[in-house]
């Protein structure tokens, strides 16, 4: 359903309890003589909270659509909070390692590579290059241990 919708049965809500209201109110003047006022503001009370209820429940369902249309990229507003931010996180997923990083081919996390399993629990793959900060040299790392030619370890 629409949030819209939902709005229109909470403004209906609205009408018709105090439509009800008023009709109970003269309901009980018909058989006991006396306008029932009480009865009326219950009924009133009753209707508005669900009037309410379903308000918010339109409210709420219209900032989803909001959401749903900025991620999906249905909004004209490209420049949208949300969207940014759904960028933002798409280009560090994107990102690919420098030198003494690898990345894991499970979830694309970034890992320095001195860290032997990714935080998703995808163990370091036995082959990846890295750049040595002491030397220079690009280094194939073939084990858990990394050591450059020149003596260098990134666990150093």
């Amino acid at each position: 359903m629409e949030s819209k919708t939902f709005k229109v049965i909470g403004a209906l809500l609205s009408v018709i309890g105090a439509i009800v209201g008023i009709v109970l109110g003269f309901t009980c003047e018909e058989h006991f003589g006396d306008f029932n006022v009480g009865l009326m503001l219950e009924t009133w009370i009753l209707f508005d909270l669900l009037a309410l209820f379903f308000g918010w429940l339109g409210s709420v369902l219209e900032k989803l659509e909001n959401i749903e249309q900025s991620v999906c990229g249905e909004s004209d507003d490209s420049n949208s909070y949300l969207q940014t931010a759904v960028t933002n996180i798409h280009n560090k997923l994107a990102k690919e390692p420098t030198e003494n990083e690898w990345k894991c081919p499970k979830c694309g996390r970034i890992n320095q590579n001195y860290v032997g399993t990714c935080g998703c629990g995808e163990l370091k793959p036995e082959s990846y290059t890295w750049r040595c900060p002491k030397c220079g040299k690009i280094n194939k790392s073939i084990s858990d241990v990394d050591v450059c030619s020149c003596g260098y370890s990134p666990m150093d």
